[in-house]
């Protein structure tokens, strides 16, 4: 749905659309303490995790949601003040918000020097590890180091409150969700934030250096006034319908990750609940060594199969670098793949290397929401079953709605 930036009169008058001034492209972000997340260090068994970030759909308008970016290790701009006495080891705040953004081991800088956190023990009291030059009311900024390849160890979930929702079964690699500024990932079904509902992140770091990350999200702003289209009404009036059954979804292993020994062959699963029916359209992966989480992607094969109908789904196993993608880099299926509830997908994978590796891989597309009292094929809505079938039909044309772009 796009408003025409033209109008065009019978008496041949051409007038600038006065809607599209209220509606508006853009991205939308969290809070500023909490516009970067910080993640204490964790490990394998037990991660760190960070506080749960909202990202709030404005209170002007209903706000449609399309792609997801992200960025580790940015430095962020404190709230408040600091003042330390170039003595003693003590930063007193105010007005700040050091539990939310800082932690221990983050980098703080003034104009007059910058230290490392020790401590932290209230929003407006905390320590560095050596004294920092003296300082009175002063701004400040603060970052966090990024340890090698601690990206490959973080994961997220995220629940949309609005409909009390996860939009995956488990946490899923941050690789995964999040591109980059020139690579976002764009959903496959949008999500519309209506006036203050909330998307609720949550990043788990399984690497045991602390880290942080800054999640954006793109899309645009329906404001008030465009409701006067009758074309825009309905356009909403129908995406608020479509989102009580239709969501984004993300499709991960069972597990965190799948390990396998040197030389060894390994079996994953990756199972749909018992309430929604998936669609899944693009596939990511990544491969680490578990020695020093660096990428070895290359070094494993794979084979899926449909675990409703035990078909395989190639011929052989075949190199994961060639059927997977990340977040940035999709590898979009030819074909949607259309997994039942209490279904799963197979996925028996093969370490072609001497080193022992951990494999991660996550499915993404739509979720048909339709309750838990069926099985089989649940989608008994009489305009999803027209919807899916056409689906089946025509597959190279997906009819399910992408978010799409202003423009």
């Amino acid at each position: 749905m796009a408003l025409k930036s033209l109008l065009f009169q019978k008496n041949g008058d051409v007038l600038l659309n006065p809607l599209k001034r209220y509606t508006l492209s853009g991205v939308v972000v969290p809070s500023q303490d909490n516009a970067i997340a910080q993640i204490a260090a964790g490990s394998a068994t037990d991660p760190g995790r960070s506080r749960l970030i909202p990202i709030q759909g404005p209170q002007d308008g209903s706000t449609e949601i399309y792609s997801f970016t992200g960025k580790e290790g940015l430095v962020t701009q404190g709230i408040g003040s600091i003042t330390t006495d170039g003595i003693t080891t003590t930063i007193t705040g105010l007005g700040t918000k050091f539990l939310a953004q800082l932690q221990v081991g983050s980098t703080i800088t003034t104009s007059a020097g910058s230290g490392t956190i020790a401590t932290i023990s209230s929003d407006t009291l905390a320590t560095t590890t050596v004294a920092m030059a003296a300082n009175t009311a002063a701004d400040y900024f603060t970052s966090i180091a990024i340890a090698a390849n601690s990206l490959n160890q973080m994961s997220v979930l995220i629940n949309d409150q609005g409909w009390r929702r996860y939009l995956m079964n488990r946490d899923v690699p941050v690789k995964h969700v999040f591109g980059s500024n020139t690579k976002p990932l764009f959903i496959k079904e949008s999500l519309l934030l209506e006036t203050d509902q909330t998307i609720q992140l949550q990043f788990l770091n399984y690497d045991t250096s602390p880290a942080s990350f800054a999640p954006i999200s793109e899309g645009r702003k329906w404001q008030m006034e465009a409701m006067k289209n009758q074309g825009v009404f309905d356009y909403i009036t129908g995406l608020r319908d479509r989102k009580t059954y239709i969501q984004p979804y993300w499709l991960t292993l069972d597990q965190r990750s799948i390990s396998i020994g040197a030389s060894g062959r390994a079996t994953g699963f990756l199972t749909c609940t018992g309430d929604v029916t998936l669609v899944l359209f693009n596939v990511y992966a990544n491969v680490v060594k578990t020695s020093d989480s660096s990428s070895a992607i290359s070094s494993v094969t794979v084979a899926l199969q449909d675990g409703g109908t035990h078909r395989s789904m190639q011929t052989q196993s075949i190199p994961m670098e060639i059927c997977t993608g990340t977040a940035e880099n999709p590898f979009r299926l030819s074909s949607p793949w259309i997994v039942e509830p209490q279904r799963f997908i197979q996925a028996d994978f093969t370490n072609l290397s001497s080193d022992p590796l951990s494999v991660f891989l996550t499915f993404h597309g739509v979720a048909v929401y339709t309750g838990t009292n069926y099985r089989g094929s649940t989608l008994t809505n009489k305009n999803l079953i027209r919807e899916a079938s056409r689906m089946y039909e025509a597959m190279s044309t997906p009819t399910i709605v992408p978010a799409e772009p202003q423009n």
